[in-house]
């Protein structure tokens, strides 16, 4: 999912998977560009992006949870890949919103 911005028109949300696409759901042109809010897009039903966190384990005893990254996405699984793709080097977890690991 494309970073913050969605797309609205008239008041309603559209991802910007239905809007980026080779068949648009509305014209770019027509739309403002704002940040993930509740609900769904208009076009897909797709939740617009919670936010996660990346940590690491640390400490002596590696008893102390550092977050190393907030950022959002659409769903847990787009969480993990985020995480794979840009935190390679780290043995990281990815938390919720409520800082609870999605993977347990």
């Amino acid at each position: 999912m494309a970073a913050n911005n969605w797309y609205w028109i008239d008041g309603s949300a559209y991802c910007p998977a239905c809007v980026e696409c080779d068949t648009p759901a509305i014209d770019s042109a027509d739309a403002t560009r704002g940040p993930c809010t509740s609900g769904r897009c208009a076009c897909c039903g797709t939740e617009p992006c919670k936010t996660y966190y990346i940590a690491v384990y640390e400490g002596f005893n590696q008893d102390t949870i550092h977050i190393v990254e907030q950022f959002e996405a659409a769903s847990d699984e787009a969480a993990n890949a985020y995480a794979e793709a840009n935190h390679a080097d780290l043995d990281w977890y990815v938390l919720d919103s409520d800082r609870e690991n999605i993977n347990v």
